[in-house]
């Protein structure tokens, strides 16, 4: 067999191994989880995010981690802390969303097992609405 062959073949096996991909470990219990999370994003969602809450999806940073042809389960990301040292690319100047959850209790959230257990990152695939999050001036973190 030769190597275009073989990488034919390995994309095929990851396809059905990894299909519907999950990024969550094990579930946050709720004591655990802080009254406030946080979520990244580029501003240019801002107005769908002000309108619509935060919906799960599969984004441009999910897919190419995952792998691309990889089917990838939408989600949401988070970080379980308000220190902006434990954010998600704290170095990027994306708009940062605070979520409350005490106003979405129903809501489940998992360890991102992207990440060793002693970081803050959590994952749900629920939608979060509008009443849920607020917009943070970034200078507040620094």
């Amino acid at each position: 067999m030769n190597l275009n062959e073989e990488i034919s073949r390995m994309k095929q096996i990851m396809t059905v191994i990894c299909e519907d991909y999950s990024p969550a470990g094990k579930e946050v219990p709720r004591e655990e989880l802080n009254q406030i999370v946080v979520h990244k994003s580029n501003p240019k969602n801002r107005e769908n995010i002000l309108n619509n809450g935060l919906t799960p999806r599969a984004g441009e940073c999910y897919k190419t981690y995952a792998g691309y042809g990889v089917k990838c389960t939408p989600a949401i990301f988070a970080t379980n802390t308000t220190n902006p040292r434990a954010f998600f690319d704290p170095y990027v100047d994306d708009d940062i969303w605070e979520i409350d959850t005490t106003k979405i209790p129903n809501i489940k959230w998992y360890k991102d097992k992207h990440y060793e257990s002693g970081k803050k990152h959590i994952v749900t695939f629920e939608p979060i609405p509008v009443e849920a999050l607020k917009l943070r001036d970034k200078d507040n973190f620094k």
